[in-house]
Parts: C-alpha cells; structure tokens; sequence
C-alpha cells in the first residue's frame, strides 16, 4: 500500500485506483475461505474448489463495480468536503532511543497541504535497499488520504469483526460444547458439528463482553502502542484479519488480540518516524508467556477439587 499509494506524487488519485481492486481481492478471498469446503448448515460442503473460485470472484468483481460506481463518487465528494481535519493519536515527546519511550495521548492537526513528494531514490547497497524499501521518516503523508482511508476503515474494521467470529468464538465454545455433550450423553465427544445455539451464545456473550470490558482493551491496543493514524488502521486491520481467516481454515489456534498488537507492533517499527512502546509490548509478551502454565494450573487444581468431590 505503501508502494501503491502513500509514495506516489498524487497519493489521493492512486488511493481512488486501488481502492475498488482492493474490495475486490479482499472479497474474492472472504468469499472463496466461506464457500469452499464451508459450513454444512448452508450444504457449503458440497461446493467443489473450482466452483467455489468461480462464485467467489463474481462476488469479489460484483464488489468492485460496487466501490468503483456507487461508493466511490460518494467518498470523492465526502473527502472534497473537508479540507483538513484533526486526528488524534499517541506521540511520544523524545526523539526514538533504545529505552521504552513514554507515551501520551495528544491531538494534532493536520493542515491541508502539508504533504511533500519526495522520491525515495534506490541504491545498490543493503543500507540503500532498506533505505529504499521502508516508508520515508520525513515523509508528511496527505490529509485527504488519510480522511479516505477512515471511511474505508469501516470496512477492515468489519473484515476483523468477521475472522474474530471466524476462530475467537470457536475457541471459547469449544470445551462448553464437549462439557454438555458429556453431560447429555456420559461418553467422550468424537468431532461432531457444533450446534448452531452454542455459536449464537458465544456470539452474544462476545458482544456483551466487548460493550462492558473490551473498549478498554480497544483503547490501549490502538493508542498506547505507538501512532496509529488511519492508513495504519487499516493496514493492522487487514493484515491481522487475513492471518486469523487463514489461520482459522487450517484449524490452527491463534488469538485475533495477539495478531492486532503484532500487526500494531510491526507497523510502528516499520514506519520508523514514530516511536514505539516497546517496554509496554514486553509486558504484553510476558502476559502470553504466563498465561499458558497459569491456565494450566488452575484447571488442574479446579479438576482435582471436582474429582475428590464427586469421584473418590
């Protein structure tokens, strides 16, 4: 994107271009990982490969008119509309060190104008290809850009939503799915179809869990970490959405809250401009450390409480 967009002498036109091909892609994808081999509730199971591409790049190109036609025209006229506006993110008052910067929560305005194109120039070197490759520190990025990419980030926002749906939720209703079959049935589950209600719980308890507790997680994942402006949003958002849906096709167990911070993480040090919390990320990551034997051990003290309780 950076490449695309952000780099480019008029980085608001190439955002116009590249904006349709993208709902394309990202459509085309969401489609093809729900279409093939997907849900039997839907008969989605009986969808072979090639038919599930076929529809799913109808739906992707069906998107892309959409954007390109209808939503577009709208965005240009929305953006057009303001000509600066305020964002509001973490900066840090030092220059970048060694040592965990502290970060504070400031407004800044970003005046109409401010950009400047500078072409980054390519050198045969590994210092010059880096140099190259990497999103220029200087580079003051165009306003109007930024406002576009806030409208669209509605969009990752809900990509994010959808893979949250796609693997957090199974991985919480998992084991109360197999509690109650054994409860029900006195044997040991094999791998069977989650019923549908266990889904729809977990969906709501979700949502009741985000409205009481997980904007504050919300708030300290998208300000204390480093900068995030809203080009960056969406670019944590797409990238930790992808990872998730992939992931959660494989049947692989990854959290969406542990691919956000490390897409926010990636993100603050690839931009390099901007400091980053690392001395808040390394207490995140001792968190993850613990978490997996501190589980482990309340389950095992709770289970041989229940076992001298209703067994011996």
């Amino acid at each position: 994107m950076d490449f695309l967009i952000l780099r480019r002498r008029d980085p608001l036109k190439c955002a116009y271009r590249v904006l349709p091909i993208v709902y394309f892609l990202v459509f085309t994808f969401i489609s093809f990982v729900v279409l093939y081999r997907g849900t039997k509730w839907l008969h989605f199971d009986q969808i072979g490969g090639w038919l599930a591409l076929v529809i799913a790049l109808g739906i992707g190109v069906a998107a892309g008119l959409v954007v390109q036609f209808v939503a577009k025209p709208y965005l240009v006229k929305w953006v057009d509309k303001h000509d600066a506006f305020t964002v509001n993110f973490t900066v840090n008052g030092a220059e970048p060190t060694g040592k965990p910067p502290e970060m504070q929560r400031s407004s800044v305005g970003i005046e109409n104008g401010a950009t400047t194109y500078r072409p980054q120039q390519f050198h045969l070197s590994p210092t010059g290809f880096v140099q190259w490759f990497l999103p220029d520190r200087k580079r003051k990025d165009d306003p109007k850009t930024l406002r576009l990419f806030s409208a669209i980030q509605i969009f990752s926002a809900c990509f994010t939503g959808f893979s949250h749906g796609s693997k957090d939720i199974p991985n919480t209703i998992a084991p109360l799915a197999n509690f109650v079959f054994v409860f029900n049935t006195v044997r040991i589950p094999k791998p069977v179809e989650t019923p549908l209600w266990f889904l729809i719980y977990g969906s709501f308890a979700t949502c009741i869990g985000f409205w009481l507790m997980g904007h504050k997680v919300i708030k300290r994942v998208g300000t204390e970490f480093t900068e995030i402006n809203p080009y960056c949003g969406f670019v944590v958002e797409l990238g930790a959405a992808i990872t998730v849906v992939v992931a959660s096709k494989l049947g692989i167990p990854i959290s969406l809250s542990l691919c956000i911070v490390g897409s926010v993480m990636a993100v603050g040090a690839v931009r390099g401009s901007i400091p980053v919390n690392w001395s808040l990320f390394g207490k995140v990551f001792v968190g993850w450390v613990i978490t997996f034997p501190l589980s482990g051990v309340f389950a095992a003290v709770f289970m041989a409480i229940l076992k001298s309780i209703f067994i011996s």
